[in-house]
């Protein structure tokens, strides 16, 4: 497939097993993964690539960025920045000039469509009952089979999934299979609440509680081994990961400081009243938001307010000392004051998202608190 990406644009392509694709071969001296635009290889000025299939082996032609996935789906993401409120019709324009089609038929192809998915309510949730059994056998009937899966196949093939026959569980499996999956959520939900001691920079301060989700690059794996607990943490609440996120790239790419507790480490209700300050100078080249997240679904919270986030172009109220106080609680703190609604009983995580992150928050001249 041909994905042509327009300049400007900040993107990711991962394989259905969610790991970023990789360049084929070297691209001006070493290997892309996952980045596209500002922190890909074409530094934001676009460009074409060409996405192989993981079993291509076929010329490949030039005049492409070329990659090669390791599963036949793959997940296009694509964010576009906007420095002014009243133009949010700008990244829309910048995205719809991405075209997609098969090698060889740009001619033919259907047109591209964008359909504004802003305003209608939908569930993009995965299972987390036994039905999740019944979706991994689709995946499993019409992917391609890696030799590295062949354990993991194989612990499926005990479960009756193989790829090539129906999935058809007696009561009594179906019934296990479906507890196993609610469990296997609630586990995946715990990891994620707490920082991940395999890893050694697991929290941002050493002295605060914002985490780290990521152990220092975007395939969650060590020299001679996987890390499994906060692969399965990360992913629980999120679905997309690129080497941008994991490593330290200034002025580009993203870090995405995620707390779940306060500052005495209880976990964040949304019946309690908080305050979040935020020192002057957010280090953020291109884009940053403070958002609430619901702690089960980790959709953002469903609480009345058009977006339940602060960020950058809502130009939020500030201090004399340059700082930003962020209230979160069920009742407003005020007016003129930056307000988050939370949900009375309900749980919630709040992530700082820096897009393009500058010196300052790597060398910790600027620390955030609890």
């Amino acid at each position: 497939m041909v994905i042509e990406v327009p300049p400007g644009l900040q993107g990711i392509l991962d394989d259905f097993f969610q790991r970023p694709i990789c360049s084929e071969g070297q691209i001006e001296g070493r290997q892309w993964c996952g980045d596209v635009g500002l922190p890909g290889p074409d530094k934001g000025k676009g460009a074409k690539y060409l996405v192989l299939p993981p079993d291509y082996k076929g010329e490949v032609p030039p005049g492409y960025l070329t990659y090669r996935s390791r599963t036949y789906g793959v997940f296009v993401f694509w964010r576009g920045f906007f420095k002014d409120p009243k133009q949010l019709e700008a990244p829309v324009a910048v995205m719809e000039q991405t075209r997609i089609y098969p090698l060889g038929k740009q001619a033919t192809a259907k047109a591209m469509a964008f359909p504004n998915a802003s305003k209608t309510p939908v569930n993009m949730l995965y299972p987390t009952d036994g039905s999740a059994f019944d979706m991994l056998s689709r995946f499993i009937g019409h992917e391609y089979v890696d030799p590295q899966d062949m354990e993991m196949r194989g612990m499926l093939a005990a479960l009756g999934i193989v790829k090539g026959k129906p999935f058809k569980p007696e009561p009594a499996t179906r019934d296990l299979l479906d507890k196993a999956a609610k469990t296997a959520s609630k586990i995946g939900h715990a990891i994620s609440y707490t920082p991940q001691t395999i890893v050694a920079n697991g929290t941002w301060y050493p002295d605060r509680k914002w985490l780290n989700v990521f152990p220092g690059n975007a395939t969650f794996t060590a020299d001679t081994f996987n890390y499994i607990d906060p692969r399965t943490g990360f992913f629980t609440n999120a679905y997309s990961a690129s080497t941008g996120m994991a490593v330290n790239m200034e002025n580009v790419g993203a870090k995405y400081p995620a707390t779940f507790v306060d500052a005495k480490g209880q976990f964040l209700s949304g019946s309690n009243s908080y305050s979040l300050n935020l020192p002057k100078g957010i280090p953020a080249a291109l884009f940053w938001s403070v958002t609430a997240y619901d702690s089960i679904t980790a959709s953002g919270l469903d609480n009345g307010q058009p977006f339940p986030s602060l960020n950058t172009i809502d130009k939020p109220v500030t201090n004399t000392d340059g700082s930003i106080d962020v209230h979160f609680g069920p009742n407003s703190p005020g007016a003129g004051k930056n307000w988050i609604k939370t949900l009375p009983g309900e749980g919630y995580f709040v992530i700082l998202r820096l897009y393009g992150p500058t010196k300052a928050f790597f060398d910790k001249a600027w620390t955030l608190y609890d």
